[in-house]
């Protein structure tokens, strides 16, 4: 192999076969320096050719190359959405806990649970007209969901 380069900076490696002891013949390297012109031999001792060594080295390559080809593919599955909304007043727990359906007051607390059964979300409502709807599978069901508990304390009388 001859690589000829116009750079004078660059430096040309020929490839020829040389014979070495037991019969086995391995490529020896002589670089020229354009500018110099005068070939110098490699040491062949350090570059002697070992069979062994190129398998090791192809089944290594070959190995890294199946580790990328092979990544682990990632499936994501979304199991609560969350949102948070407020109302423009106060609202009285009790009044919707009296009235309401599918409430449950938590006075120890200061809040009340809402539950909804289609999409199926929780609503947590706390008097000064804070509302956290937690359960839904999808941002469409959470809007949804926050929708109708907002349209259900609108129901009972309260301006949302």
């Amino acid at each position: 192999m001859e690589i000829i380069s116009p750079n004078t900076n660059t430096i040309v490696v020929h490839m020829s076969p040389t014979v070495v002891g037991h019969g086995s013949s391995i490529p020896s390297e002589k670089t020229s320096d354009p500018s110099d012109q005068a070939d110098t031999s490699l040491s062949n001792h350090s570059n002697q050719y070992d069979p062994v060594k190129e398998e090791e080295i192809k089944v290594e390559s070959e190995s890294i190359e199946s580790e990328v080809q092979e990544s682990p593919q990632v499936n994501v599955a979304i199991n609560n959405v969350v949102c948070t909304f407020s109302t423009r007043c106060h609202l009285n727990l009790k009044v919707l806990a009296l009235n309401g359906d599918n409430v449950e007051l938590k006075k120890a607390q200061g809040m009340l649970n809402m539950k909804l059964r289609k999409p199926s979300a929780t609503a947590s409502i706390w008097s000064s007209g804070k509302i956290t709807i937690t359960g839904a599978d999808s941002e469409d069901n959470c809007k949804i969901a926050a929708r109708r508990i907002a349209r259900k304390i609108q129901k009972l009388g309260f301006d949302v």
